[in-house]
This record gives structure tokens, C-alpha cells and sequence, in this order.
């Protein structure tokens, strides 16, 4: 059953799959054709989507229809009725060379009223009944059921086509669907009313009292509780072997509702069409008979082309999931309603996996093997127990060394041995945060240089310059405080001196070594890992203009000994640096300045930089494309305290915009590292690195943000999905142990219980025992005689130990030395806990 109660309507036609119907002040038959943009003889305004485009076939006029149905078979394809403002349901075809004797009839009630609605009965072959539903006209009947095969008797009202059922007396029907070719679904009043033909005339089937008597349509694969009517906003559907009450209501809508339709192949997909709204409603309710589901529908607009107001729309009876939308000016549209895609990765133990991905009724598997996949790298570490390990021992596989997770992990590293090593870096490295209320919130153990730099007071420091043609130069400056100090520590650079002077005296630090001792040790370890670059740059930046020419030459000979390409680079920039002294010349200034747009090494860059720059290092701590870290140590030595803070706020906000893990030597694992973390998993979908190394900074403030305790929890699963259970299982170990700390011993998590009351029995008897020991009852205080043989809940027997015949309960041999009666001191009660029950 199909009907109007808006101005333009349109049908598909149910045995034609091209053809459909504009039903308004007359009626149109179009065609549905592919559109081809290279034919120009199509007309531009008949485009229904990018794909078809509609054909003027014929048109039929009608006066005052109301509403109309298709005629459901294909014997008689384009037959329709149509019913009328003054009751009537007339017979029309839209082919004008087909003859048959039906065509131009007419079906009229006894008294003029309303038809509300027709429609034919589509389930008995051959298709013969026609149903109208009427409005209201004092005793007469509303609902009248025609036979058009069968003539009607002199004076009934009907020249063909007699009147086999009448229902509904001094009542209107708003609305009716055929069920099957016996039962009819009607919308009376205030009734919903089933109606077998089979059985006598003023009886029905079943009826349900509700004012939700509108549109009702049925869900063809879903018919026994796939029924849907509608009052107002307010949609119900309803269930045939329950019908006192609707078994769902959908959420209400914004306005009345216009029209409501099942999906004919598709179970359970109900469209929904309110007044003057530019888009359609589409419910899926598959699941609504499962109590599993907290929200057992969906909801997803299907919004008009156009975005003009819709009046009306139509499923296709054929091609599954696509519409026909008409607007209130009559503009057209052929939607195709897509699915969602589920894709899931199958978990397997070889290389090669499978994405599996289902659209409604279709099913694909996709096999790869993509060993630099994110997934295929966190299961290879996580096999490796990746993380878990303590972290002076957490390597990262040589295969994935030149990922950003090995600098993290070489940073937390390091900070953690600086904790553990360093006194006075610990006591004030970790700090507090007060809170409004007074109360100290821990911080994280891994601080970054932005949080330590935050209360500076520095003192500047002036440096001579030690070499060749060094007294001819401008004398560095240097700043220091105890916070700086901190944070080149963390950047592995020799901690600054104090006092001035060419030669200066040095306090002991770090490893025993005197400072200068510093510089010479950084140095040395650089040139043995083959970083002749940073060791150069690392000693001009401390004045040492004979250490950097001799760094130089030793890395020209290396790279000409093993055939490296460098060499020539490293040369050339000694015999620019040989011209120091000249460093007020014009000329060598211009040519150091060419050379640094010809080098490729950011370290080589770095030093021609600082030798031209003066005082302006923005060259080098911004442009450069030197390590974060040895930025952050180059700005801790050369930045007064104002530019040094503006500088460590705006490397915080570019580091969490890129997410760069190296970043995290600026951020710490406080709040701006996990805003660092988030960026870098948007990036790479690594949560395994960012869960484990959020967990070691535990006990901390960040410990209970939303979106760490998300990252835990999805690695917890994916090592589930992974079926790595044992895995899963050390991980919440690890996590545990920084959470609580490892003095906290883990609950019980297996008790024993009473097998009629499921009480536990365990911690009664250990609070029995720690009470007998506060000093009440009486007896000796050292020792007590425990039996157990009832629960102490329901007082029911507890059952027996089938070797020893003890009850369950009873302590064990492991809490004393009796056989019988057992004595348990105080402390071994507390220590031992409820490991010596039976």
C-alpha cells in the first residue's frame, strides 16, 4: 500500500525495474536510461544523478486524486488505481494501446467521502482485490474490499467489480496494508485492527487500541514484527505476536512525520520522511529483538541533492539500498543509499595477513605481507616482550634503530640513569605541582627542559677563545644556572664551567670528571662513533678552535681511508676555519657564507652559522636541521633567560604539532608529551610505544587523563586479539607494579565460596582470626585452635577434602604443625593472608 498526503508523490513500478510514476494533479510515466555525457541530445534538467537520467513516456489525468497503487504483476504493468477526494477508485492505465476492459472503470462507495488510501492485494495470484480505505460518513462502513473480476448486483454501487468485504462502521481508515492474500492490516480510529477475510465479516483477527493509525506499512522480510505505523513525530513498530503494546518506538522526530517505507530487500531498513525536511531518516533495525545491544537500531540521514524541502520518496523494488527522491518543486533525484564498511585485521602467527572487510551481504579477505606495516611491527616487538624489560636493558631491533621509538627509548634511558646516579639531579629534577587546595599532584619522573627551565636565573659567563687566532676573536658568552646544567646533562653535553678566563677552574660533576675533562670526553665518544661533525661544531661552540681543526683533519683521514665522501667536505671547512683570525674580513666572511649553502651536514652548516652569525643564533636553534636535542643544549648556553623560555615554548608547540618523539626531551611525559604522543599515534597508529612509556612515568598526575588510560587499554586488547595471553597477562603485571609501586601486593583474585550461598570463605576466617588476635574472646593470646565446618553465612555444612576429609576453609598444614587443630600466630596470619586455606 502506497499513499499520498502530500501535493507530488512518485512510485517505482513493482514489475518494470526502469519505470516510475510522478503521481500529483495528474499522473507521468518516465524512464529510468543510463546517462551518457557525450550524447548532447539529452535534456540536462531530466538528470537524476550522475549516472541516469529520466524519459517522458506517457501521462494520464485524473481529477482530484488522493492517492493510488500500481497494479503488483506484470500482466497488467501499467495499471493503477486511484482514489479520489469523493471516494471513488477509479482504474487508469498509462498505456494507451493496451485494451482492456478494466480501464476506465470505476469503484464508488454507497455515500461520497474521502478515500484515504487503496491498495492492491499483491500476495493472491491472480492479483483480483483492491482495498480502499474511507473516511468517516455517520453507520456506513470505511474499509470496503473490491473483487474486480466479479460483478456486482443491480443498485450495489458498482458497474464491475463487486464489494466481498465491508469493515469498519461509523469509523474512517486512515491507512491499510495487505500481510498476505487472506490478512489485512488496517489503521481505524483508534485502533490497529488484523482482519481475516476467512473468517466472518464483523469479527477481527486481533486489534490493539493506539492512535498511531497512519501509514502503515510492512517490512516484506520481516512480516510478523517488521510493522510500522506513525503518529505525528513519533514512529512505532509492532509485533503480531504481541500486538496489545508496539514492541519498539523510534526517537522522535522534529516535525509530523510524511511518510514512512520498508526497504523490500533488505531486512529490517525502514526510511522515514518528515514534513519540509531536506533529508530522509534511515533506521537500521536488525537488531532491535536482541537485548544485547544497548542502542538496538541506527540512524543516518539521506539528505536531497538539491538540499531543497522533500515531498516524498520511494524504495526500488529491484536494486537493493536505492531511492527515489521527488522535492516540493517537483526536482527528481536517483540515490544510491551505501553501506558502512566493517574491516577488521585477522590476527595470525606467520608473515602474511589477512584484512577482512563485509558490506551487508558481501564478504572480502585481502591477504598482505608488508613487514614494514605498523601492525606486523608492534606483534613482532611485542613477541620480543618489547617494553617490559627493564630499561637499561630495552633494546630496540637493529632493523627499526633509525625509528623516532629508539631515540625515546634512548632518552628515558638516560634520564633514568641520571635518577638513579646523579643526587642532585634527582632531588631537584622531579618536582611537584601545588594544586589550588594545597595539596602536592606528583609530576612525572621524566621532566623535559621546558618544565625545569621554568624558575631561571642565570648568570652569564664570558669564554675566551682557546686556539690560533682565538685572541684576535670577540669572547663567547656563556649562561649558566643550575637548570641549565640539568638539561645539557639530559642532551648529553659537557656541562658549562664556572668563572672566566682562557684557562678556567673546574668544579667536580658528573662520572668524576672535572668539566673541561667534559668537553674533551663528549668529544672523544662523537669521533669514535664516526660523528666528526658534531664533535667539531660541539667544541667551536666551547671556544676550542685547535680541537675543532684537529677534529676536522682526523675526519678527512677517516673518510679517505674508508672511501667516504666527506672527506673532501671536512678539508675545506678546516681551511675555512684555518682563517678564524681574519673572521672581521669581509671577504672571508662571504665565502664562509657560500660554503654553508653548498654543505650538506646540518653540523657542518651549524659551525659556518655560528661563525657568521654573531650574536643572532636563530640560524642554528630554528633553521638548522641539527638533533632537537642538541638545539635545546646550543639555546641553554647561549640564550639569556627571556629568549631561552620564548624559544623552549614555541620547540613545545612545534614538536606536538609534528609529533616528533625526539620532542619529548622538551615536553617530559607530563601533559605536553602526551599531546606529543596523541599527534605521533594519529600519525603512525603506534599505541604499543606510547602505552609502555607512559606507564613507566607512573605514579603521576597523567596517569588518569582520558586518553592514556584509552592507549593502555586498546594495547590490552590487541595482545588479546594477538591471543598472546601470556603476554597480555606480564603487561598487566608491569602496569600494575608502576601504578601501585612494588610494595603493594595484588588482591586475591580466586577465593573459595559457599556452594549454597556463594559467599566467600576465606576472608571471614582471616577477620576471625585478626579479631581473636585484637584481644577478644578468650584462651591463650600466642596460638588458636581454628575449625571450620559450617559457612558462617547460611550456617550450611561446608563440604569435605576427599584425601584428608577437613573441611573446606579449614586452615592448612602450611599455617602450623598439628594435624588436627592447627596454631597460627598473629604475624604468620598477616603475612600468609589466605594462602593456607583448604
Amino acid at each position: 500500500m502506497l499513499s499520498s498526503s502530500s501535493r507530488l508523490d512518485l512510485f517505482w513500478s513493482p514489475s518494470k525495474r526502469d519505470n516510475y510514476i510522478v503521481f500529483g494533479s495528474d499522473i507521468t510515466l518516465y524512464k529510468v536510461d543510463k546517462y551518457d555525457r557525450h550524447n548532447s541530445n539529452i535534456d540536462q534538467q531530466g538528470l537524476l544523478s550522475e549516472d541516469t537520467y529520466a524519459k517522458y513516456l506517457s501521462h494520464a489525468e485524473s481529477q482530484y486524486p488522493k492517492c493510488m497503487s500500481w497494479y503488483p504483476k506484470a500482466d497488467r504493468d501499467y495499471l493503477v488505481a486511484v482514489g479520489h477526494v469523493n471516494g471513488r477508485v477509479s482504474l487508469t492505465s498509462l498505456d494507451q494501446k493496451k485494451n482492456d476492459e478494466l480501464i476506465g472503470k470505476e469503484f464508488a462507495p454507497r455515500h461520497s467521502r474521502q478515500c484515504w488510501c487503496v491498495a492492491w492485494n499483491s500476495e493472491s495470484s491472480p492479483t483480483t482485490m483492491l482495498a480502499a480505505g474511507l473516511d468517516k460518513y455517520r453507520t456506513d462502513t470505511s474499509l470496503l474490499i473490491w473483487d474486480i473480476n466479479r460483478k456486482g448486483s443491480e443498485g450495489s454501487g458498482s458497474e464491475l467489480g463487486k464489494v466481498v468485504r465491508e469493515y469498519g462502521s461509523s469509523e474512517a481508515t486512515y491507512s491499510l496494508a495487505w500481510t498476505s492474500a487472506n490478512h489485512i492490516i488496517t489503521g481505524m480510529n483508534k485502533y490497529l485492527r488484523v482482519i481475516d477475510l476467512r473468517q466472518d465479516k464483523d469479527k477481527f483477527a486481533n486489534t490493539t487500541q493506539t492512535k498511531a493509525v497512519y501509514g502503515i506499512c510492512i517490512d516484506p522480510q520481516w512480516e510478523q514484527k517488521g510493522i510500522a505505523s506513525y503518529l505525528e513525530n513519533q514512529v512505532y513498530i509492532w509485533d503480531l505476536r504481541k500486538f496489545d503494546k508496539p514492541a519498539h518506538s523510534l526517537p522522535l522526530q522534529k516535525s509530523s512525520i510524511v511518510k514512512l517505507a520498508w526497504c523490500p530487500k533488505r531486512l529490517g531498513l525502514l526510511a522515514c520522511l518528515c514534513k519540509d525536511s531536506n533529508a530522509i531518516r534511515v533506521f537500521d533495525l536488525q537488531h532491535l529483538s536482541n537485548v544485547d545491544y544497548e542502542q538496538p537500531f541506527s540512524e543516518r540521514p539521506v539528505e536531497s541533492p538539491s538540499g531543497e524541502p522533500l515531498a516524498s520518496f520511494d524504495w526500488h523494488p529491484v536494486d537493493q539500498n536505492r531511492l527515489l527522491t521527488i522535492t516540493m518543486t517537483g526536482s527528481v533525484s536517483d540515490i544510491k543509499l551505501f553501506e558502512r564498511i566493517t574491516i577488521d585485521m585477522n590476527p595470525c602467527e606467520s608473515g602474511t595477513q589477512q584484512l577482512c572487510f563485509s558490506q551487508v551481504k558481501q564478504f572480502g579477505l585481502y591477504n598482505f605481507d608488508n613487514k614494514d606495516d605498523i601492525s606486523s611491527i608492534m606483534r613482532q616487538r611485542a613477541l620480543s616482550q618489547y617494553g617490559l624489560h627493564a630499561i637499561h636493558e630495552e633494546i630496540i631491533s637493529p632493523v627499526h634503530a633509525h625509528r623516532p621509538e629508539a631515540q625515546l627509548w634512548s632518552w628515558a634511558r638516560h634520564l633514568t640513569t641520571l635518577l638513579e646516579t646523579d643526587e642532585k639531579f634527582s632531588r631537584t629534577a622531579v618536582a611537584s605541582d601545588i594544586a589550588a587546595d594545597g595539596q602536592s599532584e606528583p609530576l612525572t619522573r621524566f621532566v623535559g627542559a621546558k618544565h625545569i627551565t621554568e624558575k631561571l636565573e642565570s648568570k652569564p659567563v664570558v669564554v675566551k677563545w682557546d686556539g690560533v687566532g682565538g685572541e684576535n676573536l670577540p669572547p663567547l658568552t656563556h649562561y649558566y644556572s643550575v637548570e641549565r646544567e640539568k638539561c645539557l646533562k639530559i642532551c648529553k653535553w659537557p656541562c658549562r664551567p664556572h668563572g672566566e678566563g682562557h684557562r678556567l677552574s673546574f668544579s667536580r660533576s658528573m662520572d668524576g670528571l672535572d668539566r673541561q675533562d667534559q668537553v674533551t670526553a663528549v668529544v672523544s665518544s662523537l669521533e669514535k662513533e664516526g660523528c666528526f661533525e658534531k664533535a667539531t661544531a660541539i667544541s667551536l661552540f666551547h671556544g676550542r678552535i685547535d680541537d675543532a681543526l684537529n677534529i676536522l683533519n682526523r675526519g678527512a683521514e677517516y673518510a679517505s681511508t674508508h672511501g667516504l665522501g666527506s672527506g673532501i667536505n671536512l678539508s675545506i671547512v678546516a681551511m675555512a676555519l684555518a682563517g678564524i683570525n681574519t673572521a672581521n674580513n669581509a671577504l672571508w666572511l662571504s665565502k664562509c657564507r657560500e660554503l654553508y649553502n653548498k654543505i650538506d651536514n646540518p653540523y657542518l652548516r651549524a659551525t659556518f652559522a655560528f661563525l657568521t652569525c654573531g650574536t643572532n643564533y636563530k640560524q642554528i636553534i630554528s633553521k638548522s636541521d641539527i638533533s632537537i636535542a642538541d638545539k635545546v643544549a646550543f639555546a641553554c648556553l647561549f640564550l639569556p633567560d627571556n629568549e631561552l623560555k620564548a624559544y623552549f615554548k614555541d620547540l613545545e608547540n612545534e614538536v606536538i604539532e609534528s609529533g616528533d618523539l625526539s620532542g619529548v626531551l622538551v615536553t617530559g611525559l607530563d601533559y605536553a608529551g602526551v599531546d606529543l604522543l596523541q599527534t605521533y599515534i594519529d600519525n603512525t597508529g603506534d599505541i604499543q610505544t606510547a602505552a609502555l612509556i607512559l606507564i613507566r612515568s607512573f605514579p603521576s598526575r597523567i596517569q588518569n587523563d582520558e586518553r592514556v588510560e584509552n592507549w593502555i587499554e586498546q594495547y590490552r586488547c590487541l595482545l588479546d586479539k594477538w591471543k598472546l595471553w601470556v603476554l597480555r597477562a606480564k603487561f598487566d603485571i608491569f602496569h600494575k607494579r608502576f601504578l601501585e609501586g612494588p610494595s603493594k601486593s595484588a588482591l586475591s583474585q580466586v577465593y573459595l565460596s559457599c556452594h549454597f550461598c556463594n559467599k566467600s570463605i576465606m576472608p571471614l576466617q582471616i577477620n576471625n582470626h585478626r579479631r581473636l588476635y585484637s584481644g577478644g574472646g578468650y584462651g591463650p593470646r600466642n596460638s588458636v585452635t581454628v575449625k571450620k565446618t559450617v559457612c558462617s553465612e547460611c550456617s550450611k555444612p561446608l563440604p569435605r577434602c576427599a584425601l584428608c576429609l577437613k573441611h573446606m576453609g579449614t586452615a592448612s598444614g602450611l599455617l602450623g604443625n598439628r594435624a588436627e587443630s592447627f596454631s597460627i600466630s598473629p604475624r604468620s596470619a598477616e603475612e600468609s593472608g589466605d594462602r593456607g586455606i583448604i
